[in-house]
Order: structure tokens, then sequence, then C-alpha cells
């Protein structure tokens, strides 16, 4: 199972045995390699992962620093964004991004409250000269003062993007009521203020700032490496040694930045508050949140705290969260006063370290470590979050004692007049025999009967389940976990800490529930409509909510705050002694709330149906496998192990391996039945675990047919939702999950997890919809209201969404012959009753058929019966209702079209923000290609590979044109598109199309096409080629590729097999040709021999030029839109290109002018040569421009492409 370790004498190894040898605990699924090693030179520490069958290679580094450590605000944050924008070694801006993405890679990074974490994939052949890129990130980047002004503005912009957004400014506005003194009080993002303004008006340099940060933080003996590559463990060794060895290691103390342990997060008087805080969209939240603070021993060898094998917190989220009969929730939701409930931390960090009572200093160096722990502060702000309906607003307070009063039953439970006390502490489900679970029992020796065994005996087992059956993610994000998991875990326990449940202890679990008490929290009630909030009423009702017997004062004029960094409009007041009172002095007595059942869904036969089968075949014995994993306690009643210990070889796909579902015709006699089902099924033989993924694709009449049809069937599926929640919830704890959605065609079900007790999962749902569907009293009216309401909200705040949301589906609607929105939603939703609902449900239900994929560990035995079950389940009740129901059967599939762009043309469709606090604009362009086929395909996916980072370098990073510059190839039903995003709060859309077209009609062919040789385009063909041919790492993700080709009609299963055959035949003239038909006016261009480009009467080229442009303007920027409005025209000025050339030549000139210095005059007179074609005025090809007024009047006048087509 474990993974071992050679010794190494390399004396840039730290020689401690504590560090060598480590054994890396880890699922006997994952055959990679591990190794964990400790560099002697700076004390960094790295995790090695060989895996000889990956196709991506991928790094990470997590760094012990983030905002708490700021003394800027932001700029632990902005060290960040700096760090990817050259070093000493590689000075180029975007060379490193350009780098990754023509190797088909990518990177990224993430600043938080105490680490950093910068990670990238690549292609494996390049994986040494990425990593030598990117350890100069962390020995000598450059911060050069241009770029620290530039870059300033991608964290403003940022900020900006994210100012809108609820979950920020509730979670800042938790950070900004905190204890001052306290790192969690910080604003962590930054902003042009804090990083430009404030040093400025004190005469501080922000680069200085910058540096000092970096050389006082970023020290190796704080940071974790991890390298994953596809070459041996000794190799990758010796490459991490290599490049990162001379990382300095500054000896900075782990959360030097904390105060010492009596400085609390919150302090007294911060508690026992009650806020009301204004949203920007439509929520109606009651937050609830407790701090918590554990003291907890550090690990003598590694110096990690070990809370995480114990996780208290995991014990009380799952009970208070916990949503299954007798819960809380379901409690609350059976009362119409909630309709969602979740529980559990919002944020966790460590803190002081110090000695029992003593903080670890320079005073503390005579300390007796013998007699004394060396402890840390540990801090979980644990909270309630329940989203409330309109009556629920009305009860908070009831709502608010019912919680204590749940919280009372897990204090005490003897206490309790239910029947829980009838359930010892030392009973396990019925699924799980005590000789299952392991326990240490170090600290139950004077146990007080308080925290119920059986229920952390149940988390422990299914935990453990889920970690002997870890499906790994995908390399980059693995690096990225383990670097982080590498600051929190034991080495050895980098992959289990997450999962694993390793110790059991009463008291730290006591310790921390207690800590939910009335001395210790604050109450959050968040919505939108407080009406005026400048002027609220005087008497003792908000909104009809009272607050004086709550709170001790009432709510008067003027007592609204603003949050100083998002803006957030906010009250407070003390909770009255009366309340508090109340609260303290509630005991359990409701017998509707109590503890959970045990769970019916844990699974207890896991074997393996493809190795039962390979065993059945052969004819000699089968030598069992010996691992050196302790199975002893995880064994079933018919001795099967909870996983597959047998080797499970996560190699490439190979084309003759490559097979898809087959489509069984035998399944049944009766033509019926086929005749409305299609039945798909692929049993596993790659993954070799217990799961099993079944989709349905269920075909309706007249789902697409309106709006109304549309929100009716979605309220039916909400419905149905919540009907099963209570018992699906306990599914979903035992590895069970599953998705009900609308498409346009009818529902999509999807259900996934292991296939031991999936069938009942399934039956249970198909039984739930057919009853729904055929007794108009299977649903409460109550709860068709309230789920009415929440998804009418849901709608109503599709208008608070990013700009560049509301830009992608004002494009869908634009391209699609009928695509409806949320806001068409919104507008019908209101006026559905419950019997239109109903009634419009009876009859649609009764003329359906499905399609079925069944993929996993199932046999085709096991798959064919789930199949008639299913169909006795969905078809028997409707037979006669169908043979009696008298009406005419519509057509029963929606055709998709998309709509033709006129071509050689633009068409502009300008909009409004809907948010008019929004201060981002946002643009989306799209280059509508042909119809789909897998050589346009595959050169459009190259041609984008190539000029993505180009693109984003040019105005994400040179022109700082906002913080989201993306570019991405999609097909919209079959009809391929390039589109190129931009999101701004600098400049109007009208400026940043300017931009992008100076990029995409003057840059991108001499930056990119032109220079293009065969030894780089070969490299990023390889690279493409791997990425197409990378075996899935989850079965669930195969899944769902072989059910595209079969919801599409297409069953080209070994689709990516063909494309490598078209990637292989690509060419630079290809490149070119495309870029040219579809991207410019002027088609018929040929590459020369010396790659110059010459017109020619090839008609096959002839420019094909479509393009949609769509425009989201805000508020603010209406006043620089207006000429374009009024007069629908577009001139150079409004698109800034005066200005754009007028920088490029002055750029090309101080290019020449370094070039003359640093080179000979022979080789400088060439170059002056090369960039007299640079210096030439660029002039936008004129073109003629629709700006539409009418979009649904406007779509009327276009052709359609085919509704479906083979590719």
């Amino acid at each position: 199972m474990s993974s071992t370790t050679t010794t190494t004498t390399d004396n840039t190894i730290d020689t401690n045995n504590d560090y060598n040898n480590i054994t890396i605990n880890k699922p006997p699924t994952d055959q990679k390699s591990y190794k964990f090693l400790k560099l002697q030179k700076n004390q960094l520490e790295i995790l090695l992962i060989s895996d000889p069958q990956t196709q991506q290679s991928s790094a990470a580094m997590d760094i012990k620093v983030g905002h708490f450590s700021d003394h800027l605000p932001g700029i632990a944050h902005f060290c960040e964004h700096m760090c990817f924008l050259g070093s000493k070694k590689f000075p180029k801006e975007g060379e490193y991004q350009e780098f990754i993405k023509m190797n088909g890679g990518m990177t990224n990074a993430f600043t938080g409250a105490e680490n950093t974490n910068y990670h990238f994939s690549v292609a494996n052949n390049k994986l040494e000269e990425a990593l030598d890129r990117f350890a100069q990130f962390f020995i000598c980047p450059l911060f050069t003062e241009s770029a620290t002004f530039r870059e300033i503005n991608a964290v403003n912009s940022e900020h900006l993007k994210n100012r809108q957004e609820d979950i920020w400014r509730e979670f800042q506005l938790f950070k900004s009521t905190a204890n001052e003194k306290h790192p969690f009080s910080k604003f962590g993002t930054g902003n042009l203020k804090t990083l430009q303004e404030i040093p400025e008006m004190e005469g501080k340099s922000i680069r200085n700032i910058l540096l000092n940060f970096y050389n006082q933080f970023y020290s190796a003996n704080q940071m974790k490496l991890c390298i994953l590559g596809n070459l041996p463990i000794l190799e990758l060794e010796r490459i991490a040694i290599e490049k990162f060895s001379d990382i300095p290691n500054k000896g900075i103390v782990t959360n030097d930045f904390y105060p010492t342990p009596e400085v609390k997060v919150y302090n007294e008087s911060d508690l026992q508050k009650f806020y009301k805080v204004k949203t920007v969209s439509n929520l109606r939240d009651l937050i609830l949140l407790f701090p918590i603070t554990v003291h907890t021993k550090l690990g003598n060898i590694f110096g990690r705290s070990e809370l995480y094998k114990i996780k208290p917190e995991r014990y009380i989220s799952h009970l208070l969260g916990h949503e299954s009969e007798g819960s809380l929730c379901s409690f609350l939701k059976s009362k119409g006063w909630i309709n969602g409930l979740s529980a559990g931390p919002i944020s966790k960090f460590s803190g002081c370290q110090h000695y029992n009572n003593i903080p670890v200093d320079n005073t503390c160096d005579n300390v007796d470590k013998v007699t004394v722990d060396k402890m840390e502060v540990q801090t979980i702000l644990f909270n309630l979050t329940m989203e409330l309906t309109i009556e629920g607003e009305s009860h908070y307070q009831e709502i608010i004692k019912y919680i204590f009063e749940y919280i009372d039953l897990l204090k005490n439970p003897k206490n309790s007049n239910t029947t829980t006390d009838k359930v010892t502490v030392d009973k396990v489900t019925d699924n799980i025999p005590v000789d299952k679970v392991t326990v240490d029992n170090k600290n139950t020796k004077n146990s007080k009967n308080i925290i119920q065994k059986w229920v952390w005996n149940e988390m422990q087992f299914t935990s453990k389940l889920s970690f002997e059956n870890l499906e790994m993610p995908r390399p980059l994000q693995l690096t990225t976990d383990m670097a982080s998991n590498l600051q929190k875990y034991n080495p050895q326990d980098v992959i289990s800490g997450s999962y694993l449940f390793e110790q059991f202890d009463e008291n730290i679990i006591l310790e921390m529930l207690n800590q939910l008490n009335v001395n210790n929290f604050n109450i959050y009630l968040m919505k939108q409509d407080w009406n005026d909030v400048t002027n609220v009423t005087t008497d003792n009702t908000v909104d009809n909510i009272p607050v004086d017997n709550v709170t001790s004062e009432k709510v008067t004029k003027n007592l609204w705050k603003e949050e100083k960094w998002y803006g957030t409009q906010y009250s407070v007041e003390n909770l009255t002694l009366e309340f508090l009172e109340e609260l303290k002095n509630i005991k359990h007595t409701t017998i509707e709330l109590n503890f959970p059942k045990q769970n019916p869904f844990i699974p207890e036969d896991l074997s393996i149906r493809c190795l039962q089968k390979q065993k059945q075949q052969s004819s000699e014995p089968q030598e069992l496998v010996n691992t050196d994993m302790d199975t002893t306690n995880l064994v079933n009643t018919d001795n099967t192990n909870l996983v597959n210990t047998e080797e499970n070889n996560n190699t490439i796909v190979k084309e003759e391996e490559e097979k898809g579902p087959e489509k069984i015709e035998d399944w049944t006699d009766n033509e019926e039945s086929k005749s409305r089902i299609n039945f798909y099924f692929k049993q596993d033989s790659h993954f070799k675990t217990p799961r099993l993924s079944v989709f349905y694709h269920f075909t309706f009449p007249e789902t697409y047919a309106s709006p109304n049809t549309v929100v009716m069937i979605r309220l039916f599926t909400k419905l149905i939702d919540d009907y099963l929640n209570e018992q699906v919830y306990a599914a979903e704890l035992a590895g069970l999950k599953y998705d009900l959605s609308v498409n346009t065609n009818g529902l999509t079900l999807l259900i996934i997890g292991y296939n031991d007790k999936l069938n009942l999962l399934n039956d249970l749902i198909l039984k739930t919809m057919v009853k729904a569907a055929l007794n108009g009293n299977f649903f409460n009216e109550e709860r068709f209201h309230l789920v009415k309401e929440s998804l009418q909200r849901t709608y109503f705040n599709f208008k608070f969404n990013q700009p560049y949301e509301h830009a992608l589906v004002s494009t869908l609607q634009c391209l699609y012959k009928v695509k409806y929105t949320s806001l068409e939603y919104f507008d019908v939703i209101g006026e559905i009753t419950f019997m239109e609902m109903y009634n419009f449900i009876y009859r649609w239900f009764k003329f359906m058929k499905f399609d079925i994929l069944i993929h996993g560990n199932y046999t085709k035995e096991e798959a064919t019966k789930l199949v008639k079950d299913s169909e006795k389940i969905l078809f028997e009740d409707l037979q006669n209702l169908q043979k009696n129901y008298k009406i005419k059967v519509p057509k029963e599939e929606f055709n998709e079209n998309i709509l033709q762009l006129p071509l050689q043309k633009d068409v502009i469709l300008p909009i409004k923000e809907y948010n008019l606090q929004n201060e981002n604009n946002a643009l989306e362009i799209t280059y509508q290609i042909s119809k789909r086929n897998l050589k346009i395909e595959c050169i459009a996916e190259l041609f984008l590979q190539l000029i993505s980072t180009a693109y984003y370098t040019k105005l994400r990073t040179e022109e700082q044109l906002g913080y989201i510059v993306h570019s991405r190839l999609r097909n919209d039903h079959n009809i391929l598109n390039i589109s190129l995003i931009v999101q701004s709060n600098r400049f109007n859309p009208l400026i940043c199309l300017g931009h992008s077209d100076y990029f995409i009609e003057k840059l991108l062919f001499k930056q990119v096409l032109e220079n293009l040789n065969e030894d780089v385009l070969q490299s990023n063909i390889s690279a493409i080629i791997s990425k197409t041919l990378e075996k899935e790492k989850q079965m669930k993700m195969e899944t769902v590729r072989h059910w595209s080709e079969i919801i599409t009609k297409q069953f080209k299963f070994n689709r990516r097999f063909e494309k490598v055959k078209f990637f292989k035949e690509i060419t630079k003239q290809d490149l070119i040709d495309f870029y040219f038909k579809y991207f410019t006016l002027n088609g018929n261009t040929t590459l020369n021999s010396d790659n110059s480009t010459t017109k020619n009467g090839n008609t096959n080229n002839e420019s094909e030029y479509k393009r949609l442009i769509v425009m989201f303007y805000a508020n603010k920027f209406e006043e620089e839109m207006k000429e374009f409005l009024e007069t629908n025209k577009i001139t150079n000025e409004m698109l800034g290109l005066d200005k754009l050339n007028k920088e490029d030549q002055l750029n090309d000139e101080k290019v020449i002018e370094n070039k003359e210095e640093e080179k000979n005059e022979k080789k400088v007179e060439k170059e002056e040569g090369d960039n007299k074609e640079d210096e030439v005025k660029y002039e936008r090809v004129e073109r003629e421009i629709i700006v539409v007024k009418d979009l649904y009047q406007f779509k009327k006048t276009l052709p359609l492409y085919p509704s479906f087509h083979q590719y």
C-alpha cells in the first residue's frame, strides 16, 4: 500500500532520521511513488511524486505567509502577483506564462490568511525547464518599477470585481468587526488606496515596501514544495535539489505575526451582538457565528498541530448541519421557516506558539521542554447559516432558541426526554460491526458519555472508506493540495490527513462544544430590503421584525454604518440580558429534535466486478496480493476488503483500449420497451473501485416550449429535491450523490457513488418522480410556495452576477434561435400556481422515453436488472393512463438551432449593466467559425493555445485593462466559436474592443504566427496531444465524456484518437489560413518560403469573418458610450486607437534605443529595419456594423445552421 523510500547519502539532504525514510500513507488504489525530503542547505521541505503514467507534470509551492502578515493591506497578495512578472534569470514579462501555456499547461496562485500557494502544470518533457523558471520566483524576482505600478491596477481590478459579491462583503464584515489587534481583522486583497495612495501620502516607495515584505517572509524554512512528474524519484530529487537549493533560508519563526495567546479574534466587548446587514442580492440569511479557540499540543518531530487526527469540529458540524429526520434543519423546514441550513467552520487558522502559557520567543530558551508541552493556538470560526423563508424572517428569535436547544441536546444527551438515550455510546450502525472501527481510547478512560461514539464511529468508517477508495485529482490540483497539506499535516499524513479520524478525544470535542454558548456568539441577519437604511423606523420593529426583546436599544435613525473596504451597510446592537438569559436556560425538550438515525446507505459489498470476472475466467489459482496495509478492522461479512489491492494501471489510454459503452439490445424482448429506452453499458476495468455512474436523459414533449414550461419543470425538480432531502442526505454522507436538472428536451438525472446501495437511491428518486407527477396531493402546496419564492429570488439575483457572466449569457441568447434567460424566467414565475404546475406535469410526464448509461463496477446482469426495475417504476402506472389519455402526442424533441451571423460584419449588442452599483464593464467578442468537424476543431484548439497567453499578457499584464482577460473555444450545438472576454473597471467596452482589435489585427500575426518555427509548432502539437490522450483521473469524468457522445448522438467514443491524427497533420500554413479566414476581412493569404505572405486567388480561403460583440457597460461609463449609442458608429477615437498607436510608437523607439546600446552597429541596423513595419500606424479595417436594438426582431433576419450533423 505505502511507498517506501531509499536512503540517500547526498549531503544536500537533511540526515535527521525523523525526516528520512518517511512512508507516505496512501490509498491502495494509488500506484504512484512518493518521497519526502528536507534540504539541508535551506531547510526546504519537498514531496516528490513519481507517476510513470501521467501525461502532465506539475509542481506547487506553498509559503506560510498570507495577509495575516500584512503591514500594509494587500501587500502579501500584491507580492503574489508580482512574482509572475519576471526574474533576474528570466527577465521578460509573461515569458513564464507563455512557456507554460505553449507546453500544454496552466499556472495560477492564491493568497490566503496564512499561506500563499503558487502552482503550474506542464508537458512531461518540459518539467525541468518549467521548474527552473518557477524556482526563480523564490530566488530572485525582479519587481521592476514599471511592473509594480501597473500590477497595482490588476489588484485593484480584482478587488472591484469582488466588491459587489455578497460572499466577500459578508466575510470582510466578520473581519472588520473583529478585534483590531488580531490579524484576522485585516483587509487582505488590497486596492489602489492601500497600495498606491497611502504610501504616496506617507512618502514611501511601494516597491521598497514590497521588497522588504518579500525579503522578510519568503524564506525556504517556511516553504513546502510538491513536484509530480513521470520521471523516477531519484531524477525528480536531483532536479529539486538543483533548482531549489538556492532559495535563501532567513530562519523566520512560524506564526511570528500572531499576537500573544490572550489576544482573541473577538474580545468580550465584540460578542453578544446583533448585526443587521444590507446585501447586494436578494438574500435572506440568518447567521450565528461562534469563535472557538483550542490550545493544541504540537508534534515533537515535525512541529505541526495534531488536531487534524481528532477532527473535533467535524463531529459538531456533522450533527448541527445534519438534514435527516430529527435534525435541526428538518425540524425548522417542517415549520416553514427555512429552506436550508449549513454548519461548520468558515475559517480555521493557527496562532501564537507557546509553552503552556509562555510565548515561544527568545525568553523561552531555558524552558524545561521535558516537563512543559509546546502548544499552539488553534482558532475556528464556526457558524450556522440558514436561508430564511419570508415567514422564517419573522420567527428568527424562535429559530435561535431551537438552535440553542439542539446544542443543549449535544451537551446533555442523557437529560433528553427523547429516544436518544436508548442508544448506547458504544453502539454503531448495523452495517458497521464494532470490530470494524479502530478507536484510540487513551482519552476515554474518564468518559462522560456525552459524545455519541456511535456517531463518531460512523464518521470514522465512512471517511476511511473514502480514503481507501480515493480517486486522485488531476496533477495540478494534487500538487496544490499536497503542498498546502504539508503545512498542516505531518509528512506521512499529507494525503490521509484530510480524511482519517485517528483519535477519539472526548475532552477536546467537549472543549469545542462548550464554546457554543450565549457568551460567545454574534447574530447576523442579512437581507436586501431594509427599507431606507439611512432612515430606519424608530419604533420597536424593523420591517415587522421585533427587536426590543432581542437588542438592548431600539433602532433609531442614522445607526447604519458602512464597512470600510466593501461599503457594506450594517447596524449593530447589543443583545438584551433577558434574551441571553432565556437562551442560557434553554433545555432540550422538543421531541422532534434528536440525533440522526443510523445510515442505511453505507455500502457493504465492495468487491470489484472486473477482478471477479478475471478470476472466474482463469483456470489457475489466484495468488493473493500482499500489502503492508492493516485491513483487519475493515472487513465485510463476505471477507472482501474495503478496497481492491490489485495493481491499478493508470496508464495513458491506448487506441486499442479505448472502448466506449455498448448499446445493449438484448436486455428485453419487448419491442415497446426498446422503443422508449436506449440502454448503454460499460463495465469499468481501469479504475477498479467500487463506484458506479448512472446517467439518465429523459425526453419529454414541450419542455422548452416557453419560459413558463421551463419554470414549471424546474419547480417540479426543486420540489422533488426538497421532498427527498431528509432521506438523500444520509446517502450523500455514505458517498452517494444525485443531481436532477432540466435540459431543453426534458430532464437529466445523474447518480454517482458506491455501487452497493446505489439501486436503493435510484429507486427512491424514480418512485418519487412518478408519484409526484401523477398525484396532485403528493406535494404540500405550502412547500410549493416556499420553493417557488426561493427560485424566484434565484432568478432575480442573476442581475447581481458579474458583468462578464451577463455577457456570456447574452451571447448565447444572440446565437441560439431560442435561448431563455433567468430574467425571462423571473418575469413569469410569479404568476404560476400550484395547480397550473401540476396539471402541466401530469400531462407532460406521460410521454416519456429515456436514454440510460450505466458505467462502473457492475456486471451486465446487474445493469440490466437496474434498467428493468427502473422501467417498471417509471412506466407501470403510466401505461393505462397513456391508453386513456386522448391527446395528440406533440413532437418529442426540441431541435436547437444556431443562427448564422452576417458575413464580414460586426454585430454589436450594447446593454447597460443590470446592477447599477457595479463599476465593471464587460465585453465578449465571439468569432463564429463553422460547423464543427474534427480538422477545424483541432486547428482551432492549437490556434487558441498559441495566442491565449500573448492575448492575456498584452491586455491584462501590459495594458491593465482589467482583472479578467480570457480566451476560449466554445461549441454551441456543434457550431465552433472562439470568444475573447474582458472585464474592466478602468475602460469602457469600446476602449476594450479597440485594445482587442489592435492585438488581433496588428500584433497577433507578427508576434505569434509569422515567427512560428517548426520546433515550437511541434512542441505545441506534442503538448496538446498529451492533454488529449490523458486518461481521466476519476471514473465519473470518463462517464461524462461517454455521455456527451450519447446525448449529442455522435457516438464517436474514440474521438480523441481521431483528433490526434488531425493534430499531427497541422502545418503553419493551416494556422495562418485559419487566422486570415476567420479573424480578418482578408482571406487568400499564402506563406512564402521566407516567411512572408502574399495574396492569391485561392477561393477556398476566402474570408468567412463573422463576429458578435456583446457589451455590458457600467452606469458610470454611460456618458462615454453616449455618442456610439446615438450614432451607431465607431470611430478610432472611441476605440482609443490614436493613443494606442502613439504608445506603440514610443515603445518601438525605446526598444530600438535599448538594442542600440546592447548590440553592435550592424545588428542594430538590421533590427531597425525589422521594426520599420511595426512602426507603421495601425489602421483598423473598416467594416459594416449592425447595432442591435431589438434582439428578437434581429434574430428573425438571420439564417440557421442545420440542427444536427455528424462530425
